[in-house]
């Protein structure tokens, strides 16, 4: 396992399958002054000791990966511990709510770890990734896999992240910074992409990348596309059945800002909630505001994309029902949930 340290337990892999797309091309020379390092994750990953599998019963830590029909992919801006004293019980609420979505590929963004200093909750520190993740186990009676980078340190030594849950093995991970000039909200801000290599049974290898970019209209925008999408470049091997780009992008579907996110040569991505729901280009994923801002988009040419047949997409966790499911709300964002059909 390479470039960075995972919370990631045995599970039986899968096999892979050659993908009919190449995402394999060089973007170029990002602008002077762009960031595009690499950095090993040690120090900001997971501690094992923080999420501890022993408190699990025997049942659900010796649970099977089985393959599935469907692969379920989630996307979430958590606003972790911005909510008072319902911070911590709200974690609970997205891990219960993950389980019950049949969720297998979760990203998230805005999750802290820390004594948010805002809401100091009496001294205690608390790792919302962690809590997410133990209560996910339990409710889904199956193990996970989580990989997180921290990208913002707050005042008290808060650290706020971009997280991914694999219901199945990730085989690598690794972050990449990306230019970050904006000093909002806080000076030690620095935007970054997650990656991790999920090998999925019945399916094969996908690559899976979540972020948080810049704000809507800041300048490091347009720089910070190249860079994620360069980073996708530089992962892409020819042997993956999905690549996968997830998270609040910050830009608005009636943005001209959000062609540049599909359509950046070399490559083409496919707005999953778009393409399967055609007249919700504009459902708003965000409540202070109506505007859709939060994405699943997959690279263009997987078998699994083909037309609108293959995969369904819907929103969660804004209180309505959806498929007869109702999850609360949790956050000031929505969810999006992506299913992508594996059968022929």
């Amino acid at each position: 396992m390479r470039r960075g340290i995972l919370f990631a337990l045995p599970c039986a892999l899968g096999c892979a399958r050659e993908p009919s797309r190449a995402l394999g091309a060089d973007i170029g020379t990002p602008e002077a002054g762009a960031t595009l390092t690499t950095e090993r994750d040690a120090q900001t990953a997971l501690d094992a000791a923080s999420f501890d599998a022993s408190s699990l019963d025997a049942g659900h830590a010796d649970a099977e990966i089985t393959s599935s029909p469907t692969l379920t992919v989630v996307t979430l801006n958590t606003h972790s511990f911005q909510e008072g004293a319902d911070s911590l019980a709200k974690l609970d609420q997205i891990g219960e709510g993950l389980a019950s979505l049949g969720a297998d590929l979760v990203g998230l963004n805005e999750v802290m770890s820390g004594t948010f200093w805002a809401y100091d909750f009496n001294g205690a520190s608390y790792d919302g990734a962690a809590i997410i993740a133990s209560t996910l186990e339990r409710s889904s009676g199956t193990r996970w896999h989580l990989y997180r980078h921290g990208f913002a340190h707050w005042a008290d030594g808060e650290e706020m992240a971009n997280v991914i849950l694999s219901r199945f093995p990730i085989i690598e991970s690794e972050h990449r910074a990306l230019t970050t000039t904006d000093a909002w909200p806080g000076p030690a801000e620095q935007r970054s992409v997650s990656y991790a290599r999920v090998d999925v049974p019945g399916l094969g290898l996908v690559n899976f990348f979540v972020t948080h970019a810049a704000l809507a209209g800041s300048s490091d925008t347009p720089t910070q596309i190249r860079e994620i999408r360069q980073f996708m470049v530089d992962e892409f091997r020819h042997d993956e059945a999905l690549d996968l780009l997830v998270g609040d992008l910050n830009t608005a579907s009636t943005s001209p800002t959000y062609t540049t996110w599909l359509d950046e040569p070399p490559f083409h991505l496919i707005d999953t909630y778009a393409r399967a729901n055609p007249r919700g280009f504009e459902d708003a994923t965000i409540f202070d505001a109506e505007l859709r801002i939060d994405y699943v988009l997959a690279g263009e040419g997987s078998a699994l994309i083909e037309g609108s047949s293959r995969f369904s997409s819907q929103l969660a966790f804004d209180g309505s029902s959806h498929d007869g499911l109702t999850l609360p709300i949790v956050s000031d964002h929505k969810a999006v949930v992506t299913r992508f059909r594996l059968d022929p």
